[in-house]
């Protein structure tokens, strides 16, 4: 499927949200329906860090730009957690856009577009949006048997496994969800306990986010 350019984008939200790649928003979708908030959050695709400074610009241009009140960039640590937030500031400052000081902070003037930037996992110098999901597992009987399977599989390849976080995921979807990536999965119906700590950072920025246009 074709994504549709980001210059041809109508906007008629009050609040934005840029993501990385399609699993990220499957899983904001999901958690804006559970939090009653898709009515006023648009969910953006960057298609990739390297592509946020033209997706911001086109956005500013925009149809539908003028009823903006909050945009919000949520990125995985990758191997830097500094390194993506950083990233994200810069290309904030380009647009000349608030520029956060920290992650999950919003900021700017009332009256005028305010901004923030969730990194995930938060508070963690490494990782990404599917170790949010493995923490809310921690206690899952299931991912005793994952773990297993991840021990046996790195001593037979004789080596550590490659995003090891991702290959745990997918295996405890490939039993609960058969099919279904991190995205879609998030639409299961009872699949994921978004009450669980591990995703309050997540849904109190969205809530930080929303609130500015109330």
């Amino acid at each position: 499927m074709s994504v549709r350019p980001a210059h041809t984008i109508t906007l008629h939200k009050p609040v934005l949200l840029f993501v990385e790649g399609a699993d990220d928003k499957g899983v904001l979708e999901a958690l804006t329906r559970w939090l009653h908030l898709e009515s006023r959050i648009q969910i953006l695709l960057m298609e990739g860090k390297n592509n946020l400074r033209g997706r911001l610009l086109a956005t500013r241009n925009a149809e539908g730009f003028a009823q903006v009140r909050a945009l919000g960039i949520v990125l995985d640590a990758d191997e830097d957690a500094k390194r993506s937030f950083q990233s994200a500031c810069d290309a904030l400052r380009v647009v000349g856009w608030p520029v956060p000081q920290a992650a999950a902070q919003v900021v700017g003037q009332a009256g005028a577009v305010r901004t923030g930037i969730l990194i995930l996992p938060p508070q963690q110098v490494a990782g990404a949006i599917e170790d949010v999901f493995l923490h809310a597992l921690n206690d899952s009987r299931l991912m005793r048997c994952v773990e297993d399977y991840a021990t046996c599989a790195a001593q037979t390849l004789g080596k550590a496994l490659e995003k090891p976080g991702k290959m745990r995921l997918q295996t405890y979807l490939a039993a609960t969800a058969v099919g279904k990536r991190l995205g879609e999965s998030a639409g299961v119906r009872d699949l994921w306990d978004w009450n669980h700590p591990a995703f309050a950072p997540l849904i109190s920025f969205l809530r930080e986010l929303t609130s500015v246009d109330e």
